[in-house]
């Protein structure tokens, strides 16, 4: 049984490779403009802001080295696994850096959808108009009789609308959730033969942090204050290149408190401090809210340990 979940894993890791390939060629032949529609009117064209034409170049890298990855690496190593599928948890625990592109790709993702979304009279049903495809020679390619029916097909599309470029742009995060899927049928199998199943646990956890840490650096450390001391030591150590962004490891726990003052038995209300006690693997952070608006989504380092 374990070698038929490693199987799966394997056949499903090729038809993943051939379905990604339209959504990279898509990327690639992106113009840096949106035509939007307009009821009873003309349409609209809206040059793409560069914050949002660099995550665009951003999803083109992360995608083209997740494919590398999957194509040179992951499915050779793969393969080696039938023979012995205790070693799967290694094609993931062992290349923990080299699938930190899917975290990349997913950041720059969500920095592209807001982007475009705040483009003024956005639409959903917005197009952007595509490039001729090119082949690898450097010539436009045409429908000649060569070509597979799919290809034909994708050559000819002139553009493509925002909602339908997000549905395929959200097939890695699809992988990433059928990785923890495989990953756990195959621990299953495992533990019925009485197997030790920590590898394979760890691999799952490995994947999981993939995406937490992506959902975490949009939704926590990109709205942090970037002045004072603590944050300049933050950046120093968590600055990742590939997202320009702060992209600390996937976070071990979150905590909303209160910290006050005690006198004796009485408590000191008066300078109560309330904020978020992060543990990350190495360091504790303290964050308090950067405004006094409620409302107010940024958040300061007040101060910063490290820890173990």
């Amino acid at each position: 049984m374990a070698q038929y979940a490693v199987t799966e894993l394997l056949e499903t890791e090729r038809e993943y490779c051939k379905a990604i390939k339209p959504l990279a060629d898509l990327l690639n032949r992106l113009q840096m403009e949106l035509v939007i529609p307009s009821d009873g009117g003309p349409e609209s064209t809206v040059q793409l802001p560069n914050a949002v034409c660099n995550s665009i170049q951003g999803l083109r890298t992360s995608l083209r080295d997740m494919m590398s990855f999957s194509e040179r690496i992951l499915l050779d190593q793969l393969t080696n696994c039938l023979v012995n599928p205790q070693q799967t948890a290694e094609c993931f625990t062992k290349h923990f850096e080299a699938l930190s592109h899917y975290t990349h790709y997913l950041i720059h993702l969500e920095n592209m959808i807001k982007g475009i979304q705040a483009l003024p009279g956005f639409e959903t049903d917005g197009q952007f108009p595509l490039t001729p495809p090119v082949s690898s020679n450097g010539d436009f390619v045409g429908a000649d009789a060569t070509a597979n029916e799919s290809n034909i097909l994708w050559s000819q599309r002139t553009s493509i609308s925002f909602r339908y470029l997000l549905e395929l742009a959200d097939l890695p995060r699809i992988r990433l959730v059928a990785y923890r899927g495989l990953l756990r049928d195959l621990a299953r199998y495992t533990a019925r033969a009485e197997s030790d199943t920590q590898d394979l646990e760890q691999a799952m956890i490995c994947v999981s942090q993939l995406s937490r840490r992506a959902e975490e650096g949009v939704k926590l450390w990109q709205l942090i204050d970037s002045t004072g001391g603590p944050h300049d030591r933050f950046k120093e150590l968590f600055y990742n290149a590939q997202t320009d962004t702060i992209l600390p490891p996937a976070l071990i726990r979150l905590t909303d408190l209160k910290i006050n003052e005690r006198q004796g038995i009485k408590v000191d209300t008066v300078n109560d401090q309330t904020g978020r006690l992060v543990l990350l693997p190495g360091h504790l952070l303290f964050l308090q809210k950067s405004s006094p608006d409620e409302k107010s989504a940024g958040w300061k380092i007040c101060w910063m340990h490290p820890v173990g």
